[in-house]
């Protein structure tokens, strides 16, 4: 499920205006180009209006300018980019943490939208909402609240919901070269663990 999240980045109240402001330039630039080729005034009509250059440029960032690597090497873009798939092992407080269970994690993400997916064996999970924070240069921490439900329909007791917290761990590179994190579940339920996962 596709959802947006929060961000601990002023990039997230200022991108819009600055697309605003970027794109009645373009407007202008477009409508004095089509005068100083000699077009009539009502030319301007064959034209796109601001409204749609600015949606033009708002689905470029959302979609594709935002993981331009020299653009979040250079800090104008600050917002990491988390997409992915990992595998890794949970262990859960209802086993006194010494069962292994295999976990892989799916991260879908845009520059405002994000879905996340965990699947073992036996249950798959989904984000319902979620928040990337940034610790410090190498250290981001994604928190995200889950639906999980049992792949097999018997084990429905199984489905509940919770909250997972993982760190994810940069190179200089900007390398994701750790993620391990806890989980918790709703309070009837009442089990936590512990998450480890590697590119």
């Amino acid at each position: 499920m596709i959802h947006t999240y929060s961000a601990n980045q002023e990039e997230r109240r200022a991108f819009p205006y600055y697309l605003a402001v970027a794109a009645t330039v373009i407007t202008l630039i477009l409508h004095s180009s089509l005068l100083y080729f000699g077009f009539g005034v009502g030319a301007w009509v064959y034209l796109p209006t601001n409204f749609a250059i600015y949606c033009l440029l708002y689905y470029s960032l959302d979609r594709f300018l935002w993981k331009i690597t020299i653009l979040q090497d250079a800090g104008l873009v600050k917002i990491p980019n988390l997409n992915g798939r990992w595998s890794g092992e949970l262990r859960s407080s209802h086993s006194q943490y010494q069962t292994q269970h295999n976990v892989t994690l799916i991260i879908t993400q845009t520059w405002a939208t994000l879905s996340i997916k965990m699947e073992s064996d036996k249950s798959t999970s989904w984000s319902s909402m979620a928040s990337i924070d940034t610790l410090s240069t190498s250290d981001i921490e994604l928190s995200w609240e889950y639906r999980a439900e049992a792949k097999r329909p018997d084990e429905r007791d199984f489905n509940h919901r919770g909250v997972t917290r993982l760190v994810f761990n940069r190179s200089p590179q900007s390398l994701i070269s750790k993620i391990s994190g806890i989980y918790y579940t709703q309070h009837d339920r009442d089990t936590n663990g512990i998450i480890d996962l590697r590119p």
